[in-house]
């Protein structure tokens, strides 16, 4: 089994951004800024040897792109599978909890090393600073998790805009592709309704009912002496 891309089930990892594609049951594929993470690799057809699985695994095991790091939450029966770690690649990083992973360091698995305390401690703190923060958009900043404001794209969405008009999708397809997909993943529902938000501000002006019409609706930088535009609905 190749660990340079196990498979082809999947494409290659993506720069940036965070994308969780479900596998079964615990079984996540994470990829988060460009690395591979996959949790708990159950692919038995029973879990914990006993309990049917309603369908198969969403991947193969034999599909499985290349991995950075394998992550075991405990060693319960229906997350811990012997058969699926002994079908992976033994050169991946196996994490577990302390524990766990000296158990199965002594059962022969090399690959298995300890969760670093002070590194959960680390995420602990920042996850419970999201939370107490509680911000409309959260995004990542390098390899960071941060808040942001409902306003955080704004600057994106209005450096497409012209003196000219120019249609709602247009600008929306513009931001899009211009990378921020890859390392910011958002909905283009997002972002009409932050164009709504600039007209009713006065820093856009709208020619159409409303920036949701994405085809039948124009938009064009603010014009000196325009009068304010129409009620558009803000997303916050």
């Amino acid at each position: 089994m190749r660990h340079a891309g196990i498979g082809t089930g999947v494409a290659p990892a993506r720069r940036g951004g965070v994308h969780i594609t479900y596998v079964g049951h615990a079984t996540l594929l994470l990829e988060i800024a460009g690395a591979r993470l996959l949790t708990d690799p159950n692919f038995e057809p029973k879990l914990g040897r006993f309990l049917p699985r309603v369908s198969p695994p969403g991947i193969a095991l034999d599909a499985l792109p290349r991995l950075d790091a394998l992550l075991l939450t405990h060693a319960h029966a229906d997350h811990l599978s012997f058969r699926s770690l002994d079908a992976l690649p033994k050169d991946i990083p196996l994490f577990a909890p302390p524990a766990v992973a000296r158990w199965l360091a002594r059962k022969g698995y090399r690959n298995a090393e300890p969760l670093d305390a002070t590194a959960r401690a680390q995420h602990l703190d920042l996850w419970r600073q999201l939370r107490s923060e509680n911000a409309p958009l959260r995004v990542i900043e390098g390899r960071k998790l941060v808040s942001a404001p409902m306003s955080f794209f704004d600057s994106l969405l209005i450096s497409f805009a012209t003196n000219n008009w120019q249609r709602v999708a247009r600008i929306v397809g513009q931001s899009l592709g211009s990378g921020m997909d890859d390392s910011l993943p958002v909905d283009d529902l997002l972002l009409r309704a932050r164009i709504n938000a600039m007209v009713e501000s006065g820093r856009l002006e709208i020619r159409g009912r409303s920036a949701h019409d994405i085809f039948d609706s124009e938009v064009r930088l603010s014009q000196p002496g325009a009068a304010p535009q129409g009620e558009a609905p803000l997303l916050d």
